[in-house]
């Protein structure tokens, strides 16, 4: 039972962050105006996703849907998605600083 949360938890962690990723590339990617709707587009893509997974296994022999699997599923995007916002915002951090040589 742990190991099939973890998994999803995992799954989504990565389609959270691939997502706030992608929604931001090409933009001031760092800037709070661009990550807040791509946290929150990410977040709903892994919560509907989720469930149109789950909704899914009703069909298929030996599967079937859980409300644990999507929670694990939507807290695995939201995971994700602060992830990638403290890596977008640390790679922002250094490079605003002035470069220090000795």
């Amino acid at each position: 039972w742990a190991v099939d949360k973890i998994a999803h938890f995992g799954e989504y962690a990565i389609l959270g962050a691939v997502a706030v990723a992608a929604l931001t590339r090409g933009r001031n990617a760092r800037s709070p105006r661009a990550l807040a709707p791509a946290v929150g587009i990410a977040i709903v893509l892994a919560a509907v996703y989720g469930a149109s997974d789950e909704f899914h296994q009703k069909f298929v022999r030996g599967r079937d849907p859980g409300l644990g699997d999507w929670s694990a599923d939507v807290a695995g995007g939201i995971a994700g998605a602060a992830g990638a916002v403290i890596v977008l915002r640390r790679t922002r951090d250094q490079e605003a600083r002035p470069e220090q040589r000795p």
